[in-house]
């Protein structure tokens, strides 16, 4: 994994590199590929879930896997912060539920950290800093400088439901953008205070789906300054990861504008790549259900060297589109790893 950690920071410089394989590893795809189920148990206790981590950054040396060793709560704490109840399962990721009906309340949803699942996450990020073994983040950058949000959209969308939150931009935008400065008033003070024990940020991780369901115009309006405010907050991060892997076409042009210098897209890739400037590394683009749950390995092998081959040198940090998929075989990431290294050692990457 520390090559691959190399590889992919030289090609974020600018360098030349081969391709590195990310594995971005929330809990559903990291649970089902050591055989431990997703539960309370595990968002609540951290050595549970820093050992689970570990288990599947072990299983695959020759991948990166992103974030790593963190404390994962899925989407739920950030709409925690202000009194969205949770709801655990035995299997499956927490639920967050909206904290109002009507548009009117959203002025009494207020910030609210201490009562929130923040305490607990970064408790969290205190227990692994002391129990993680150096190497992990020597080698690896797991910790070190790292901060984690959720969107700020997607987090209003959560408190207010997405259907509430896409027809108030269009009958009650001034409401919408309260809500998005109360949401960001919340996520600013936890990456604040993730700053603390983690040090000065050096990588924020950003997942926000929301180009999906809007047009370019909303997106520049309620998507745009808010991610940007988010940026220029915490000036001179090195990774700056924004992680959408649906509809990114429209706005492709704006990506580096808000501040990220990677993004985790699912769009295909010739349509991207010509939006993007060119300092923007793409992440992706194996779909995690129709191409790595479901293809057979040698189908696998060669869509990942099609993929390889159009893809722009010294650009690509190969992933999937999204989440990997809970129950993705392991032999076809075997397969993914094995065209990867013909592709790197034939110099397709130079």
């Amino acid at each position: 994994m520390k090559q691959q950690v190399a590889n992919a920071m030289a090609i974020l410089k600018g360098e030349k590199a081969p391709v590195p394989f990310i594995i971005w590893s929330p809990a559903p795809f990291i649970c089902s590929a050591v055989g431990e189920l997703q539960s309370k148990e595990f968002y609540l206790d951290p050595e549970k879930k820093m050992q689970v981590q570990l288990k599947a950054i072990d299983m695959f040396p020759d991948t990166w896997v992103l974030p790593g060793v963190w404390p994962d709560f899925g989407a739920v704490l950030e709409p925690s912060m202000f009194g969205s109840k949770i709801r655990y399962f035995d299997n499956d990721a927490p639920q967050a539920f909206p904290v109002v009906d009507d548009y009117e309340d959203i002025y009494s949803i207020r910030f609210n950290w201490r009562d929130s699942l923040l305490p607990e996450m970064l408790r969290q990020y205190e227990y692994m800093w002391k129990n993680l073994p150096q190497h992990y983040i020597d080698d690896y950058g797991f910790l070190d400088g790292v901060g984690y949000v959720l969107g700020p959209v997607e987090t209003a969308c959560l408190l207010i439901g997405m259907t509430n939150f896409l027809m108030g931009i269009l009958e009650e935008p001034e409401m919408m953008h309260k809500l998005l400065e109360i949401v960001m008033e919340g996520l600013l003070f936890s990456l604040h205070e993730q700053e603390k024990i983690n040090g000065k940020l050096k990588t924020i991780y950003l997942p926000e789906h929301t180009s999906n369901q809007v047009g370019r115009e909303a997106f520049e309006e309620f998507c745009f300054p808010y991610y940007k405010q988010i940026a220029d907050e915490f000036p001179g991060c090195e990774l700056f990861l924004y992680h959408n892997e649906g509809r990114q076409i429209h706005i492709g042009d704006l990506v580096d504008k808000f501040g990220a210098n990677v993004t985790h897209f699912g769009d295909p890739i010739d349509q991207l790549l010509p939006k993007l400037a060119d300092g923007v590394v793409l992440m992706g683009n194996l779909h995690p259900i129709k191409d790595m749950l479901e293809l057979t390995p040698q189908k696998l092998y060669e869509k990942t060297m099609s993929l390889l081959r159009t893809a722009p040198a010294g650009r690509l940090w190969l992933s999937t589109a999204g989440g990997m998929a809970p129950g993705t075989p392991l032999e076809n990431l075997q397969a993914v790893l094995k065209a990867l290294d013909d592709f790197n050692q034939s110099d397709g990457w130079k």
